[in-house]
């Protein structure tokens, strides 16, 4: 996508979560930052794309500088991704708190990702394979199938079991979608750690907000 009209469109929605949500809000926060690391990287791409019709034309920068071009972009790539994760994060707080109804582009495409059918199916199946062995193929539905502690998980495979099944209905809480992405997405919940009783805790609370269809 251009920069051009990136830019200003990613200001605007900074300018409306402020007043929506508050200057000081997670993301708000987050949608600053990530307005940085864009703006970052579309400098860093124009510079890279300039030092290489530069060397086209036989100028004098040559190959070092198009590789130092070159990592500016790759890094600065990075840190724009990071920032994309973040702001994912805090639209996720966001609708678990019950704020689904905030008129932000970055919360409405998170809602149609949530309540998307196949992702919600693949989501579940995730769920069932958690603590799994890799297929014969070496193919897993996801990566916290492999990096889970396995003794934790055997644990709690009913209430995993559980939240797969919830996560099916036809009209799940997207609350709940939205804590159980959180819980298999982020390496710092309780799914990736040693204690079963935090992780009991948090599945069943993902299970109560999938049955709470009041929202």
């Amino acid at each position: 996508m251009p920069a051009a009209p990136l830019i200003p469109r990613s200001l605007d929605e900074i300018s409306l979560a402020k007043r929506l949500l508050g200057r000081d809000a997670a993301l708000v926060r987050a949608l600053d930052r990530q307005a940085v690391a864009l703006e970052q990287l579309f400098a860093a791409i124009a510079l890279f794309t300039m030092s290489v019709l530069d060397v086209a034309a036989g100028g004098p920068g040559g190959l070092p500088l198009v590789v130092a071009c070159a990592l500016a972009v790759v890094a600065f790539g990075l840190r724009a991704a990071l920032r994309v994760l973040d702001r994912r994060d805090c639209v996720w707080d966001l609708i678990i708190r019950g704020r689904d109804d905030v008129p932000l582009s970055a919360v409405r495409r998170e809602l149609r990702r949530l309540l998307d059918p196949r992702r919600r199916e693949s989501l579940a199946r995730c769920y069932e394979a958690i603590g799994d062995e890799p297929s014969a193929s070496g193919r897993v539905p996801c990566r916290a199938c492999v990096i889970v502690t396995v003794h934790v998980v055997a644990k709690v495979r009913p209430e995993l079991a559980l939240v797969a099944t919830l996560l099916r209905d036809e009209a799940p809480s997207v609350r709940g979608v939205a804590a159980a992405r959180q819980l298999i997405s982020t390496g710092t919940t309780s799914l990736f750690g040693r204690d079963e009783l935090m992780l009991r805790q948090d599945l069943q609370r993902i299970a109560l907000l999938l049955r709470d269809t009041g929202r």
